[in-house]
């Protein structure tokens, strides 16, 4: 029998609490599980449970009404996706709720940056990312990610590895940002390689790997990091 790694385990678990939430009819855990699983499939390149995952999300965030502080999460799955058009129509429905001129204006500015670097257009993408940033101290991990990966696209190499540094730096754990946390490890590593800076970047890349540990081996950025750190 194959051994069962890490994060199969973890898949499991999340699907079980999903299960004791819809008992609980508690939806916002629910929907918060399910955008942690659907991160997890997307990772995994499933892409029809991943699928699955996003139309449940949308189908709660819709009966609960909830703002953008919490849609946010689903619109960034769904650029990963490549469902743009899906991003889209929440982006829309935020600037018709008025979130332009609330709290929550980073996130129109954070999705817009998301689909124009989806889309190619890294300078239309670094301009939003950079509103959105101005704009937001809380997610900071989250939004500095995104930018890095915006300053990268666009070939601002030097500005990509500091916005890399920054989303680093703040460690934001145990929530959503988690997972843009770890990943910025291994874009830092890729753009220190590609500014000839060999030593640092294997520090980052083997640090994402020691980050990653047991994990499933089967990821695209971890073979590529592999590869890098080999080569």
């Amino acid at each position: 029998m194959a051994r069962r790694r890490e994060p199969d385990i973890g898949l499991g678990i999340l699907e079980e609490a999903i299960a004791l939430n819809q008992r609980a009819e508690v939806a916002l855990s629910e929907y918060r599980n399910r955008m942690y699983l659907a991160e997890a499939y997307r990772s995994k390149r499933l892409s029809a449970r991943f699928a699955e995952q996003l139309i449940a999300g949308e189908r709660l965030a819709r009966e609960g009404g909830w703002g953008a502080d919490w849609t946010v999460y689903l619109a960034r799955h769904l650029v990963a996706a490549g469902e743009l058009q899906r991003a889209g129509a929440w982006l829309d429905s935020w600037v018709r709720d008025g979130v332009a001129d609330g709290d929550y204006s980073w996130v129109i500015e954070f999705i817009r940056g998301e689909i124009a670097l989806a889309e190619g257009n890294a300078a239309e993408a670094v301009a939003a990312l950079e509103r959105a940033d101005r704009a937001h101290r809380s997610l900071v991990g989250l939004v500095k990610e995104g930018l890095g990966r915006a300053y990268h696209a666009n070939g601002r190499l030097t500005e990509s590895v500091a916005a890399l540094e920054e989303a680093i730096r703040v460690k934001q754990l145990g929530w959503e940002p988690q997972e843009a946390w770890v990943l910025a490890h291994y874009r830092l590593g890729v753009v220190l390689q590609e500014l000839g800076e060999t030593e640092r970047a294997r520090t980052y890349l083997q640090r994402f790997l020691e980050l990653w540990g047991t994990g499933d081996d089967d990821l695209e950025s971890v073979a590529d990091a592999r590869e890098r750190l080999e080569s």
